[in-house]
């Protein structure tokens, strides 16, 4: 079952501001949405000023450029938004954790997303994503996720 189907989650609920740290994390199905437009791009924008503390694992780096050549952009294109996040290496720790994330259907980047987001401790307030297998991985780590919608 997904997470959104689980009673008392839903994808779209709001994570105010004021609860949890003071960290936002960022996945690659998220952050694309700010370079390649999508409905719920402009909701996230406004969402993710609250937060002008954002991270996310080094992996997104890899993963807004791959992304960009296969829509035919120049990877300097990323640049403005790669410079707004702070990086995480990929350790030992984080990999570590990645191995034990026991989801069987979340893909690897994923894993390593989720490990680097939980490695924030209390400094997570939030983390941003919009891929379902990402949002339940987020939903069974106990990690506050969220995927802004417009109307919402």
């Amino acid at each position: 079952m997904s997470a959104a189907g689980l009673p008392g989650f839903s994808t779209t609920f709001a994570v105010p501001r004021s609860v949890g740290g003071s960290l936002a994390y960022v996945d690659a199905s998220a952050y694309l949405k700010l370079l390649f437009p999508e409905p719920e791009s402009g909701t996230l924008e406004v969402v993710m000023a609250e937060w002008p503390d954002l991270v996310s694992s080094d992996l997104l780096e890899v993963e807004m450029h791959r992304a960009a050549y296969r829509e035919g952009l120049s990877p300097a294109a990323c640049d403005p938004l790669l410079d707004a996040v702070n990086l995480l290496a990929l350790d030992e720790s984080i990999r570590r954790q990645a191995r034990r994330i026991a989801h069987p259907l979340l893909r690897a980047g994923d894993a390593i997303h989720l490990a680097s987001a939980a490695s924030l401790g209390p400094e997570l307030g939030v983390l941003f994503a919009y891929d379902t297998r990402m949002l339940d991985g987020a939903l069974l780590e106990g990690l506050p996720a969220w995927a802004p919608r417009p109307g919402v």
